[in-house]
């Protein structure tokens, strides 16, 4: 589902394995900046810093997810994705 969401907000060559490092190895060469959207959970957080140390720490910033309304953080991009749309469904029931 994290593959989905991520996808659904036009991101593309998301994996859950280490093969899309090899698939896009020019690319990543030729990138300035580079986004890791991991999941925000311990072994998320470990996945970034290994990404990171693999790319180059220099050149990786980190998504931090969004906060749900009660102020937990969402854990990944399918729970931001349901938060946000959660919360436009509110915002145009009030409108109504």
């Amino acid at each position: 589902m994290n593959k989905l969401a991520m996808e659904e907000g036009y991101f593309r060559n998301c994996d859950t394995k280490y093969q899309y490092l090899w698939n896009c190895k020019d690319e990543l060469m030729q990138a300035s900046r580079i986004i890791l959207a991991t999941d925000g959970d311990p072994p998320g957080q470990a996945l970034a810093e290994e990404l990171a140390r693999l790319i180059g720490k220099e050149r990786c910033w980190q998504v931090r997810w969004s906060t749900k309304g009660r102020g937990d953080k969402c854990k990944d991009a399918n729970e931001a994705h349901g938060e946000y749309f959660r919360l436009r469904g509110a915002e145009y029931k009030s409108r109504e």
